[in-house]
């Protein structure tokens, strides 16, 4: 990705939602999603679960994920999801609880993008009416379009 004042290169800066220019060291922000999500324009080597696209690097609160443009669903690692939604709590304290009521979850079949491993499907049991898949090997959980905004 170029930058759009001088046409150097841009560069994700570490720990943060935005490019810089390597060149004139201006400041580039991505456009925030529905969810709150900053696609970065850097795909990975990694394959969503869900529609086998290739997945993007993302940002929600400064911290990386990985996005699918086609379906629009994320994958998160495990050991950051509670900073996440205690974020997306603040961001939103208008928001009250959602009582959970899911009581099944359906039965899917998708694949860890990191091992290749059968994703577990289980309720959410925090607030709100979603079941996430999850890779216990290597702590990652895949919410679907939709879902992250129904747990704040």
């Amino acid at each position: 990705m170029n930058c759009k004042n001088c046409a150097g290169t841009l560069e994700i800066v570490p720990n943060r939602d935005y490019y810089k220019c390597s060149y004139c060291d201006s400041l580039h922000f991505p456009k925030e999603n529905s969810e709150n999500i900053k696609i970065f324009n850097q795909k990975k080597k990694r394959f969503c679960p869900k529609c086998k696209e290739s997945l993007n690097l993302a940002s929600i609160h400064n911290i990386k994920i990985l996005h699918c443009e086609k379906c629009r669903g994320n994958l998160i690692r495990a050991k950051t999801m509670n900073y996440i939604l205690s974020e997306l709590k603040t961001k939103n304290p208008h928001l009250g609880p959602i009582k959970s009521n899911v009581e099944t979850c359906p039965n899917r079949n998708l694949n860890c993008p990191f091992c290749r491993s059968k994703m577990d499907s289980h309720p959410y049991h925090g607030q709100g009416n979603v079941s996430i898949d999850s890779c216990g090997k290597c702590y990652v959980i895949w919410f679907d379009y939709g879902e992250l905004s129904s747990i704040r």
